[in-house]
């Protein structure tokens, strides 16, 4: 177990109420609370663990951290892990998905892949692509293409997909 050093997931844990006691760790190296307590123990061992407190997330773990309890939620992350390693998605894809809905304890991995839509500069070219790669034109002569109303359909489209930040897509139902 290590001090995290470069990873993206990482945590800020402390002890004794105290934000000054405390030291990031590498969430992808942590199996458990036991990890954390040996890594604080080590770093201040006149401290008593009993409780260990979260003061700051960086990477995807944020999504399981609670800022008005300084709360980490230790069992989903373990559990988060463990289904990223059964699953070929990238991880960027996942703290996509998280962002447009939310905490992972309401989600499952599994189904983000049948959700997924690909990658966008804008959900407007997202509604481009959507209206060719489902031939929503097909049997409208060419001439008339011009006239579809792209973003009154994108509006309508809006209420079925979700945008991240970094314009991936994602089917919202």
């Amino acid at each position: 177990m290590t001090i995290a050093t470069t990873t993206n997931n990482q945590a800020f844990f402390y002890v004794d109420g105290i934000p000054t006691k405390g030291l990031w760790v590498d969430l992808d190296e942590v199996d458990g609370w036991d990890t954390v307590a040996a890594l604080l123990s080590e770093k201040y061992p006149n401290s008593d663990i009993d409780e260990i407190l979260c003061a700051d997330i960086e990477g995807i773990g944020r999504h399981f951290y609670a800022s008005n309890c300084d709360s980490f939620s230790m069992n989903e992350w373990l559990e988060f892990k463990e289904s990223m390693a059964s699953t070929h998605l990238d991880l960027e894809i996942v703290a996509a998905f998280l962002e447009c809905f939310g905490k992972y304890g309401d989600i499952d991995i599994s189904a983000i892949e049948d959700q997924y839509y690909g990658q966008y500069d804008s959900f407007d070219d997202f509604v481009y692509a959507f209206v060719d790669d489902t031939c929503a034109l097909e049997g409208m002569p060419d001439h008339l293409h011009s006239y579809f109303d792209y973003a009154k359909y994108g509006n309508d489209l809006s209420y079925d997909f979700s945008i991240s930040n970094d314009g991936h897509v994602f089917r919202s139902c």
